[in-house]
């Protein structure tokens, strides 16, 4: 472990000493936990910037860490769409507000919402919730 001083402002000390003893761990236990989220988030990016032409499932077991079938979506019976894992995917895309982004195949669209993960028919939402989305790759 390498030790790191630095200078940061009153209002993100506090911030920091708040967080820290409302979640009882010390305040660079913090600090570690929000760098170790930044870098896996920065992970994620490039995984799925770099996933068209790779199969679903190789991009999302590289994202979750976990075998695809293991995934939890929230609207779709696992049956309806593990038989699409290892199509390939051709676009991707992100929603305006940059909290969302979607892997499509030909046949669905996995989505990836900060609280919730969905699939679609890829048509199906590529005129509907994606019309207003931003091609990232593709």
């Amino acid at each position: 472990m390498k030790q790191l001083n630095i200078q940061i402002e009153d209002n993100q000390h506090e911030w920091l000493r708040q967080k820290a003893f409302a979640e009882r761990i010390s305040m660079a236990q913090v600090v570690r936990e929000i760098i170790d989220n930044a870098m896996k988030e920065e992970r994620l990016v490039k995984t799925w910037e770099n996933a068209v032409g790779k199969s679903l499932r190789e991009t999302l077991e590289a994202t979750h860490e976990k075998k695809a079938e293991d995934i939890y979506v929230d609207n779709a019976d696992l049956e309806w769409y593990q038989g699409n894992l290892d199509d390939t995917v051709r676009q991707v895309y992100r929603a305006p507000d940059s909290a969302s982004e979607a892997l499509v195949t030909d046949t669905l669209a996995w989505v990836d919402h900060p609280t919730q993960i969905c699939v679609y028919e890829a048509q199906a939402w590529a005129d509907g919730e994606g019309a207003d989305w931003l091609l990232m790759s593709g």
